[in-house]
């Protein structure tokens, strides 16, 4: 992840029934990912899978409207399995500091 242009966002969150949480995140974008993959412009459809089996379909579109993130550390540390290592998707946006599209433990992007 190194070669990647990294940036550091400061994100609410809310896992679950957990208390909420404010976290320093570094990351990638989503988009700026998938452009250095040399993603079609013809995509329309993005799948985030997880290592646990859990996945995720998402619109092109949406990635680009809510600003999504590949997260890989938290507050300066690495992510811990507990955090969704080794990589986590997320929304730096109030309104999804929720978590239902905060996709612990991404392991794989289809594009389609």
């Amino acid at each position: 992840m190194t070669n990647f242009q990294q940036r550091t966002i400061e994100s609410e969150f809310a896992p679950g029934d957990s208390p909420e949480l404010t976290a320093n995140w570094i990351d990638i974008s989503m988009i700026s990912l998938l452009q250095i993959a040399n993603v079609s412009n013809k995509a329309t459809m993005i799948t985030v899978q997880a290592i646990d089996g859990y996945q995720q379909n998402l619109p092109f579109q949406q990635i680009e409207d809510m600003q999504m993130f590949i997260g890989f550390k938290e507050n300066t540390t690495y992510l811990t399995l507990y955090q969704g290592w080794p990589f986590r998707l997320f929304l730096p946006v109030n309104e999804y500091k929720w978590g239902y599209l905060w996709i612990k433990f991404v392991s794989q992007i289809i594009v389609s």
